[in-house]
């Protein structure tokens, strides 16, 4: 009883660290941008938000993808094939995981414009100029992606990796993703969700209240999977999440892939 209780004490307090982490971007960003006297620039909310994201993400961002090597993400990012979005692909993690001899083309929907040059750098660095395009935009934006001709029924492979946590409205930006796909096309996903214990769903109902502020809009204890599994039909649903292993984990996760009916009328 008292190494669990130790264990949720050091779980509840961690995000202090991140979020302490992200204020201090916040100020950094906010004192850049005075003594620039760029007023313009220090009354938008949105270029703070941007430029103290970014900045927040290239220090921790590495260290948060080499965490992933011990998980499903590599394999799963292998897996893309075809005409592929990404979503969120910050300063280019992931391109390194594709197998670029089964892709098409790649759309990189990346709404944090501070982010963009490392993206390119990150696509050069990994022979990717002829297939990978930066989206400027969310996924949200539809006029955005129909320049790049990604329109419903045109994808092959969606890929999210802990970006559906941060979009402003997630059970519509799934339903989305889903008309996106080809029938016979796979969301591949890798994401934090709500944790079932009640504790810790109160928990990440507290740190809520500051988390997206600091990192990127990001919400903790989103039911994602559910909003996955009912985005549409789905002739294979192959997810798994660590729920019963982390308790106490304000960031359980659910990965795996969906892929979507060939026919209306299939069934889950």
């Amino acid at each position: 009883m008292g190494l669990e209780l130790k264990n949720r004490a050091a779980s509840y307090l961690e995000p202090i660290l991140y979020v302490g982490h992200g204020l201090y971007d916040w100020l950094f960003v906010i004192v850049s941008i005075a003594i620039t006297m760029n007023f313009d620039a220090l009354s938008n909310l949105s270029v703070i938000q941007d430029r103290a994201f970014a900045k927040f993400w290239l220090a921790w961002g590495p260290g948060f993808t080499a965490n992933e090597n011990e998980s499903a993400v590599p394999a799963l990012v292998a897996s893309a094939y075809g005409v592929v979005v990404e979503l969120g692909p910050a300063s280019g993690n992931q391109l390194p995981r594709m197998d670029i001899s089964k892709i098409e083309k790649v759309y990189g929907v990346e709404p944090v414009i501070s982010l963009h040059a490392p993206l390119r750098l990150s696509i050069k660095e990994n022979k990717m100029n002829d297939i990978y395009h930066i989206v400027p935009g969310s996924i949200e934006d539809e006029s955005a992606l129909e320049k790049f001709g990604v329109t419903p029924g045109t994808v092959d492979t969606i890929i999210s990796i802990q970006v559906l946590c941060s979009v402003p409205n997630p059970q519509e930006t799934t339903r989305r993703l889903y008309q996106l796909l080809k029938p016979g096309g796979q969301l591949i996903i890798y994401e934090h969700i709500e944790n079932e214990d009640m504790v810790t769903r109160q928990m990440q109902k507290f740190w809520t209240l500051v988390w997206p502020i600091f990192l990127g809009n990001c919400h903790l204890g989103r039911p994602t999977q559910r909003y996955l599994e009912s985005a549409g039909k789905w002739s294979r649903v192959e997810l798994k999440n660590n729920q019963s292993e982390s308790t106490a984990s304000l960031l359980p996760r659910v990965w795996g892939r969906l892929i979507k009916a060939s026919s209306p009328q299939m069934n889950d």
